[in-house]
């Protein structure tokens, strides 16, 4: 396996300029793909800022769970084996995607969650 088989899907509703943060956050060197599920968005952010990068819309806002239960079957449906799912409101930087699934590119884990609780140097490794 490799980072081509792992798609990382942003979610948003009316992030505004979280959202361009968010994106800009994207590394250079990134071998992911992305894709954007907009959960009925009325701000324009989706369209001002997300060029290139393929869009599931929802005419209205139906939550989270339906985002997450849309980017699932997209990746089923194109063949991605992991999905990596990041909010687009800019308190995730998309420059750690590479870590947070590098357990489960090496086979040591099946799942992997990100936590933003630890940021200090002496639990910024922990695991559970």
């Amino acid at each position: 396996m490799d980072y081509k088989d792992c798609l990382v899907c942003i979610g948003v509703f009316n992030n505004g300029l979280s959202l361009k943060s968010t994106l800009e956050s994207i590394p250079l060197d990134c071998d992911f793909d992305y894709i954007i599920v907009d959960d009925g968005s009325t701000d324009g952010a989706v369209e001002k800022y997300a060029q290139g990068i393929p869009i599931i819309r929802h005419k209205n806002n139906t939550g989270i769970g339906t985002s997450i239960r849309d980017s699932i079957g997209y990746a089923k449906k194109n063949g991605y084996k992991v999905l990596v799912t990041i909010p687009g409101n800019n308190k995730n930087t998309l420059a750690e995607v590479k870590r947070l699934v590098e357990p489960i590119m090496q086979n040591k884990a099946d799942f992997v969650q990100g936590c933003l609780l630890y940021t200090s140097p002496s639990t910024r490794d922990r695991t559970r």
